[in-house]
Parts: structure tokens; sequence; C-alpha cells
């Protein structure tokens, strides 16, 4: 719990890290379940034979991972970006575009995440693009649109 305790230099500010104490013990049952079958989280990771069935195990075992961070976290490891991440800003596109509405179930929950996710997958498969590279150009797009126009130009 210490180094989580310790403030982080982000972009030359001191950041102090929220909630040590939960993360640690997140971070420690999360390790004691990984090594309850294998050795280590790559050698558990080369086990599953999708992605989404990393994804679900993540969320079922490792406690404070919702989808949204197991799948981002599965993405920066390269395992796959075959899986969306979808933040507030592909969820507002996807509700511009008329591609989910008002009524989709929660994100939150891995079921009405992955429904939510089969939806944005399609839209990727017309555009001929990778779900997790049409996410990122997304999440682009929709930062730059919000910014105030003076910090446009």
């Amino acid at each position: 719990m210490e180094i989580l305790s310790e403030p982080v230099n982000v972009q030359g500010r001191l950041r102090k890290y929220r909630f040590p104490s939960a993360k640690a013990s997140q971070l420690a049952m999360t390790h004691k379940q990984i090594h309850k079958t294998r050795d280590s989280l790559s050698e558990l990771l080369e086990e599953f034979t999708t992605a989404e069935d990393a994804r679900k195990w993540l969320v079922d075992n490792a406690p404070g991972l919702g989808p949204k961070q197991a799948s981002m976290f599965l993405r920066n490891v390269g395992l796959s970006y075959d899986l969306a991440i979808l933040d507030r800003h592909v969820l507002e596109y996807m509700e511009l575009l008329g591609l989910n509405s008002a009524h989709s179930r929660s994100v939150q929950s891995i079921s009405g995440y992955v429904d939510t996710e089969v939806v944005l997958r399609a839209h990727a498969r017309d555009s001929d693009c990778p779900v997790g590279i049409l996410d990122w150009a997304i999440w682009i797009v929709m930062r730059v649109i919000k910014q105030p126009k003076e910090k446009l130009i």
C-alpha cells in the first residue's frame, strides 16, 4: 500500500492516488485469484481463447475492475483490439448516430456492456475498422468537438 500512497509526477504536477488502501486490497485479492490457477497473469491470459473470455474473467475475479477498465487493460497489454472501450465519449457518439437509445442497458454490467459493444462492433465492421481502433478515433474526435473554440485555434 505504501507505493500507492506516494505522490506521482503527472505532467509536472504531483498527484496522489485516490483510495490507496482500497486499491491495495483489490490488487491483493486479484493477485490471489490469479495465483489460484496459474503462476502469472501472462500465463493466465494465454489460456483464454477469446479476448471476451479474458475480459469476463477479469470482471468476475478482479475486484474493482469493470468491463471498461478490463477492456482497456487487455488492449494496453496488447491482447486485443477487438474489445471496445465504452466511455462517455463513445456512448455519446453512439447516441448521436442513433446506434443506441436512452433506454439502453447500463454498460456497468458485463451483459449490458457486451450488448452495447455488439452494436458498436457492427458499426465498426460497416466501416471496415477494428472496433478498438474505431472507438479510439471516436474518443479523439468527440474530445476535440467538446473543446471550447478558442482552444482549437
